[in-house]
């Protein structure tokens, strides 16, 4: 039962990343999204392949702290990838959105 309940909310929770993502950035928050979609995907990829160096690759990973922050950046790499926004991108003035 506890297993259908987190699945149900890791559905949900992706719902609404990718309705942000259809939006515009504009819906949910103030900011507007900063990333294209080029830096999307990469960051996509990038994440996962941090993640996989945190769980399953124990060349990478010496003992579980690591594992743990390989996989918090993993994730953060791609919760950025995919409501294409970036905090640092905001603080600097960049973005690598193409101009409409």
């Amino acid at each position: 039962m506890d297993y259908a309940l987190e699945l149900n909310s890791r559905f949900s929770i992706l719902k609404v990343l990718l309705a942000f993502q259809r939006s515009g950035g504009n819906r949910f928050m103030a900011f507007k999204m900063n990333i294209g979609a080029i830096d999307a995907v990469l960051r996509i990829g990038f994440g996962a392949g941090v993640i996989y160096a945190g769980v399953v690759n124990t060349d990478w990973s010496v003992n579980a702290v690591s594992s743990a922050l390989l996989v918090i950046i993993g994730l953060t790499f791609i919760l950025t990838g995919v409501i294409r926004y970036c905090p640092f991108y905001h603080l600097i003035g960049f973005s690598s959105r193409k101009k409409n």
